[in-house]
C-alpha cells in the first residue's frame, strides 16, 4: 500500500448508495476532486486509501476513523455488513439525511426549484419502530474465515459474506433458526455459491448453497405470527434434493413457529435471492402453504416468495395517504389502474371507491394470490392480469387514476410515455428509491403537476426511503 494512496478526509456528506462524500484539493487551480469513501458518514474524519481513480471522481475505503462527528459508536454487533450505513446516528438525525437525499434528487434529476420543493414535500414521516422491523430478510451463504458456512449479508459492491446472526432489523427469534441452518448446511460438505470465479465455471460449479429467506406473517385464518422459510441453491439433483428436504423437515421438527419451508434452485450467475423453480414444499400438519399480512383493513395472502412491504407498521401511512386523497374526490364511476400490482395491496383496500380495478403484474404467483384476495374479499369488479408492464401498458386506451409501485428501476421511460399515452386525471407513485422517482417526475411533468410528495421511513438504519407521489394532470 503506497502512502500516495491514503489521506486524511473530512465527510461532507453521504450519497445515495450510503457512501461518505469528502472532496480533496489537489491543485490551487483546479476544482475539487469528490471522493465516495465506503464506511465513512458525514461529519466524520476518516484515513481512506484510494482503491479507484476515474476522471470525475475518486472511490475509496475507510481505514481508520478519526473522529467520529455527529456519529455515535455502533449499536448493532453486525455493522461491518454494510447494510445500515447510517445506523450510527440518532434517528432524527437519520430523518434529516433521508430528507436532503429526497430533495437533492428532486433537484439535481427531477429538476424541482426549491420553492416548489418546499411547497410540494411534506414532513418525513417517521418509522414506528426502529429495531426489529423487518418481516422478511435475505441471508446469503457465505465462508468464514475458518472455511465453515455462515449466513449474513454480502458487503457493499462485494461477494465477502459478512456473518449477521444477530441483526437488529431482524424480529427476535430468528437467530436459532439461522444458526441450525449454518449446522444442516456446513454438516452436508457442500460449498456455498460463489459468484466471483472465472466465466468459464457454470452456475453449479460456483457452489450450492446460495440465499435463505426468513419471513414471518400468520398463517391462512389464525391469530398469531409464524416463520416462513425459503432455501435457494444452485441447481439440484436428486441426493442434494433429498438433503434439502431433509434439513426443511429437521427444522419444522425443531421450530414449531415455523410454518412453511420451501426449496428453490436458481441457474443464473448472479446473487439475486429469486428462485427460478421450486422443488420442494413442506408445511407444519394441516396449514396452507401461503401466510397472510396485514394492511389497512384487511389481511392479503400470499405466497412466501411474494413481495410485500416489509415494515407493516410504517406501510400503513401509505394506504391512509392513498385514502385521504380519494376522500375529497368522487370515483366511484372511474377505473383505477394498478401497475406492479403485486398481491392487490394496496389497490384492492381502494377497491370499492371504483367502478373497476386492472392490476398488471409480471409475477404469475402473485397474480394468483391477488385473484384468490379478490375472492377473499368478495371484490366483483376487480382483474389482475400477468405479463410485462410495457407489453401491456400499450394495449390500455384509457384510466382515471393509475396507482404505480414499480421496484427499485422505477418506471423508465417507455412505461412514462406509455402512462402519458393513458393520460388519467390523477398518478399516485408509490416509490423506494429517490433517484428514479425524480428522474420518472421529470418525465411525467410534461402534463403533470405534482401535488405533494409524502416521505414515509420504512427502513430505518439504511439509506433507504419510500414516498407517496401524487400528480394531477395540468389544466
Amino acid at each position: 500500500m503506497s502512502d500516495a494512496d491514503i489521506y486524511e478526509l473530512y465527510i461532507e456528506d453521504i450519497s445515495h448508495e450510503g457512501l461518505g462524500v469528502a472532496k480533496l484539493k489537489m491543485d490551487a487551480h483546479a476544482s475539487p476532486i469528490v471522493i465516495f469513501i465506503q464506511g465513512a458518514l458525514p461529519t466524520q474524519k476518516v484515513k481512506a486509501k484510494i482503491t479507484k481513480r476515474k476522471a470525475n471522481f475518486w472511490e475509496g475505503k475507510t481505514l481508520e476513523i478519526l473522529d467520529l462527528g455527529q456519529a455515535l459508536n455502533s449499536r448493532c454487533q453486525m455493522s461491518g455488513c454494510g447494510g445500515c450505513p447510517i445506523q450510527s446516528f440518532p434517528y432524527a438525525e437519520q430523518l434529516k439525511i433521508k430528507t436532503k437525499l429526497l430533495h437533492t434528487a428532486l433537484n439535481r434529476i427531477g429538476q424541482f426549484e426549491k420553492s416548489l420543493l418546499d411547497a410540494c414535500v411534506a414532513q418525513i414521516t417517521p418509522s414506528p419502530k426502529i429495531d426489529h422491523y423487518r418481516n422478511k430478510m435475505e441471508f446469503a451463504f457465505g465462508l468464514d474465515q475458518n472455511g465453515e458456512i455462515i449466513l449474513g449479508q454480502r458487503s457493499f459492491h462485494s461477494s465477502q459474506v459478512v456473518a449477521t446472526k444477530n441483526c437488529l432489523l431482524m424480529p427476535e427469534g430468528w437467530a436459532e433458526i439461522l444458526n441450525s441452518v449454518q449446522d444442516l448446511a456446513n454438516q452436508s460438505q457442500l460449498k456455498p455459491f460463489c459468484p466471483d470465479l472465472s466465466q468459464d465455471h457454470s452456475a453449479r460449479d460456483r457452489g450450492f448453497w446460495r440465499s435463505f429467506i426468513l419471513r414471518h406473517g400468520f398463517t391462512v385464518a389464525s391469530q398469531e405470527f409464524s416463520f416462513f422459510a425459503i432455501c435457494l441453491t444452485s441447481q439440484a439433483n436428486k441426493e442434494e434434493v433429498h438433503l434439502v428436504r431433509k434439513m426443511g423437515q429437521t427444522l419444522l421438527n425443531l421450530y414449531p413457529k415455523l410454518a412453511v419451508f420451501i426449496h428453490e434452485e436458481r441457474k443464473a450467475n448472479d446473487v439475486l435471492a429469486q428462485g427460478e423453480k421450486r422443488l420442494t414444499t413442506l408445511t407444519q400438519p394441516g396449514l396452507e402453504p401461503y401466510l397472510e399480512l396485514p394492511l389497512g383493513e384487511k389481511r392479503f395472502v400470499l405466497d412466501p416468495s411474494n413481495f410485500f412491504q416489509v415494515n407493516l407498521d410504517a406501510a400503513q401511512f401509505i394506504w391512509q395517504i392513498l385514502v385521504k386523497f380519494l376522500d375529497d374526490i368522487k370515483t366511484d364511476t372511474w377505473s383505477l389502474l394498478d401497475l406492479y400490482s403485486g398481491v392487490g395491496a394496496p389497490s384492492l383496500l381502494l377497491a370499492s371507491r371504483f367502478k373497476s380495478v386492472l392490476g398488471l403484474e409480471i409475477n404469475p404467483k402473485s397474480v394468483r394470490c391477488a385473484q384468490k384476495n379478490v375472492t377473499r374479499f368478495d371484490l366483483k369488479n376487480c382483474t389482475f392480469k400477468a405479463l410485462p408492464i410495457e407489453r401491456l401498458l400499450t394495449n390500455i386506451d384509457y384510466a382515471d387514476i393509475v396507482l404505480a409501485d414499480p421496484p427499485r428501476q422505477g418506471l423508465g421511460g417507455k412505461n412514462c410515455q406509455a402512462i402519458l399515452k393513458i393520460a388519467p386525471k390523477d398518478i399516485l407513485y408509490i416509490s423506494c428509491n429517490p433517484t428514479t422517482l425524480a428522474r420518472d417526475l421529470n418525465y411525467l411533468s410534461a402534463k403533470y403537476s405534482v401535488q405533494k410528495i409524502y416521505p414515509i421511513d420504512l427502513f430505518p438504519h439504511t439509506i433507504h426511503l419510500e414516498t407517496v407521489s401524487i400528480l394531477t394532470m395540468k389544466t
